[in-house]
């Protein structure tokens, strides 16, 4: 079966976090559970770079726009700043999103599995 799953999802250096990561692999669902505003909605909501490819379109905690949303995500460091998806299907392959200095967004993909020693040092 050719079926595409998304297997990681990590932030780096965004508003809210240094490094977060969470894998999914093959569960059928997962549960995330924290206090009150720790951006367990943030993490859901970068789903939206994934998923979204109308910029327009994209909505962010209490219905902001991607335009407003840049800075919690990308924190302004848009060299140090990335989500990354990691994809398997037929192997495993990476989007990796950052902001550029222009405060747009920019997509790569990246062949293999996801390498933290690629991003933190």
């Amino acid at each position: 079966i050719n079926e595409i799953m998304l297997n990681k999802i990590i932030i780096l250096n965004s508003e809210l976090y240094a490094k977060a990561s969470i894998h999914i692999g093959e569960s059928a669902s997962i549960q995330i559970t924290a206090e009150n505003n720790v951006g367990k909605s943030s993490f859901i909501n970068a789903l939206n770079f994934l998923y979204i490819t109308d910029k327009d379109q994209m909505r962010f905690e209490d219905d902001r726009k991607l335009s407003d949303s840049m800075k919690h995500y990308f924190d302004g460091t848009s060299l140090h700043s990335f989500i990354i998806f990691e994809i398997l299907k037929n192997g495993y392959y990476s989007i990796l999103v950052k902001a550029t200095p222009e405060n747009t967004i920019e997509y790569y993909k990246i062949k293999g599995e996801y390498d933290e020693s690629c991003f933190v040092e």
